[in-house]
């Protein structure tokens, strides 16, 4: 029998804005001091902010480590212009495929409570989704 072996590796960066507010700080912080939540949710970056972020770019493969030190900071001042969610090391998706990979692995029907929204669901359908999913 031939020894085990990884041929290759790919990975995903998830934009999953939903749960930022689950994380274990937040949570602690919103029970203690209500009103951040609305701070919180304010301070949400969006799809394409996020998809533009120099180092997301670099995590994923389309920039180098010297082309995101050569970007002056902060980086959320210098968005990388026509950002591609598919790199060489993986790719980023959005929330709506994020909740997708998770009904498709949930063999028990944990998250039976996911709803996609319809506008994002009819999209990934129509496969013209820019987004980063594709049918």
């Amino acid at each position: 029998m031939p020894d085990p072996a990884i041929l290759a590796s790919h990975y995903i960066l998830a934009h999953g804005p939903d749960f930022v507010r689950y994380g274990s700080k937040p949570t602690r912080e919103i029970e203690s001091y209500p009103e951040l939540l609305g701070q919180l949710t304010a301070a949400l970056r969006s799809w394409e902010e996020v998809l533009a972020y120099p180092p997301n770019q670099t995590f994923i493969g389309n920039l180098t480590p010297d082309d995101l030190a050569a970007i002056p900071r902060p980086w959320t001042a210098h968005p990388v212009a026509g950002a591609s969610p598919v790199g060489s090391f993986g790719r980023m998706i959005p929330q709506a495929a994020l909740y997708g990979l998770m009904k498709l692995s949930d063999e028990f029907d944990l998250d039976a409570t996911v709803v996609l929204r319809h506008e994002d669901a009819t999209a990934h359908r129509r496969g013209d989704d820019d987004r980063g999913v594709r049918s």
